[in-house]
């Protein structure tokens, strides 16, 4: 499960974006900002989630980079 906190000082948070790379993985419109991925593939993924207010201003979150690793 992925988590953002997100907020406006001069409005509200109408989205919670998360993201692999471009990828958008799913959102969230309500706080607390989370999204589950499941089945996630093999591989190095580049993450971020990525918050829009109601007057469209948009910021993304530092990198978070994963490895995920073949079962055994």
């Amino acid at each position: 499960t992925m988590t953002a906190t997100a907020a406006d000082s001069d409005g509200t948070v109408t989205k919670v974006e998360f993201l692999d790379g471009t990828k958008i993985l799913g959102q969230d419109t309500t706080a607390p900002y989370a999204f589950t991925w499941r089945n996630v593939p093999v591989g190095t993924h580049v993450l971020t989630a990525r918050a829009t207010d109601n007057r469209g201003a948009v910021t993304t979150s530092s990198v978070v980079s994963i490895t995920v690793r073949p079962k055994r």
